[in-house]
């Protein structure tokens, strides 16, 4: 199934795809590697969204923002918000990244 997250910057798209082969080679199984480059396209795209074109404009008071909008975002397979445990699944691939 295709992925709904659009990132248009070349850059981040490169980023994403660099941290899911960091991952797998750091022994991460193909289908974890694949979800936390999904919530990382996710961030991504909610920073672009912004204004943000790179990295380095990131800020602790984005990630903030985006730990706000990450536990209030409709949950794409079910009624409701997402769970806070994904949320907190989001964030700690961030932390990983």
């Amino acid at each position: 199934m295709k992925s709904s997250i659009v990132v248009v910057s070349e850059n981040y798209q490169q980023e994403a795809k660099e941290f899911r082969k960091h991952l797998e080679t750091l022994g991460h199984r193909p289908h974890g590697a694949k979800v936390k480059h999904m919530m990382l396209r996710e961030f991504f795209s909610y920073i672009e969204k912004r204004g943000i074109e790179k990295i380095t404009h990131i800020t602790t008071h984005h990630i903030s923002e985006y730990y706000q909008y990450i536990q209030t975002r409709p949950n794409k397979n079910t009624e409701g918000t997402i769970t806070l445990k994904t949320a907190f699944h989001h964030m700690r691939s961030l932390l990983m990244y």
